[in-house]
């Protein structure tokens, strides 16, 4: 038996982008500060790796996590939108979850504005 669960259409899109949003901001944050682009400029340092190799390397990152952000956003997504299987403390702590970590991420972003700057820094390293 399949669950039931809500379509996506002009009525919940709002949903799928607030989620999308929640998962996009602490996932791209996290990636270019501490995550798989500090990695790679890492290894391309340490090995001495051209150009090409970094920006290549840097991009399939980028749509890796990309999907990685889609994917969950559509998991997450379904599972929201589940009117079948309706745990209202299980949705309230997605929900809770995901605007909390949305709200942490942006609050560390504005507590240290050097993170921009950082950021900057990685890609351009990365990039050129």
């Amino acid at each position: 038996m399949q669950t039931q669960v809500i379509k996506m259409d002009r009525n919940n899109y709002h949903t799928y982008l607030f989620v999308g949003l929640c998962w996009l901001i602490p996932i791209a944050l996290l990636s270019m500060t501490i995550g798989p682009i500090q990695w790679i400029v890492h290894w391309a340092d340490t090995f001495h790796w051209n150009a090409n190799y970094r920006m290549y390397s840097f991009f399939v990152s980028i749509f890796i996590l990309t999907l990685l952000i889609v994917f969950l956003t559509r998991i997450t997504s379904r599972f929201l939108m589940n009117v079948e299987h309706f745990n209202a403390s299980l949705h309230k702590g997605v929900w809770l979850f995901l605007t909390l970590s949305c709200i942490a991420s942006l609050g560390w972003i504005l507590i240290n504005p050097e993170l921009f700057t950082a950021i900057g820094q990685t890609i351009a390293s990365t990039i050129l």
